[in-house]
């Protein structure tokens, strides 16, 4: 098991390989002076098989995990049902079965902690009532 990090090394892992950095007073707020984990989210459609261009943000996934953030994944099935609309419905809910397997066992291959990784379907909330009417409002304006 890897060792415990300090905030210091949490944030420098965090910032680790990234282009950009916005509003990283946030970012140093929640770790060096609320000591808290911070939120992070990752949103991909599920519309075909996941690939190497999947590599880049599962090492930045990992080191969000291992500077212990709490991860939320977005499988957004809906959106990859209606962007490939070539396949049915049941071939994009398998698909984003798959996603959850792949992603998960690629973390797990490289001893990245994913207790704190959660995984969301965009259906979970898509098909409820509640977004249908909030849907039908946006739409009437």
């Amino acid at each position: 098991m890897a060792k415990e990090l300090s905030p210091q090394e949490k944030v420098d892992l965090i910032y680790h390989n990234l282009q950009e950095v916005l509003k990283p007073e946030l970012i140093e707020d929640v770790i060096l002076r609320q000591n808290r984990p911070l939120k992070v989210y990752f949103g991909t459609a599920t519309t075909g098989r996941p690939h190497c261009g999947y590599f880049c943000p599962i090492v930045k996934l990992a080191h969000f995990l291992r500077a212990g953030c709490h991860v939320k994944i977005l499988l957004a099935d809906i959106h990859g049902f209606l962007d490939n609309l070539k396949a049915p419905i049941d071939l994009v809910n398998f698909r984003a079965k798959y996603y959850r397997y792949v992603i998960t066992a690629l973390l797990e291959a490289i001893h990245v902690p994913i207790e704190k990784l959660e995984f969301v379907l965009g259906s979970d909330y898509q098909l409820s009532p509640k977004y249908t009417m909030d849907l039908f409002r946006l739409s009437s304006v």
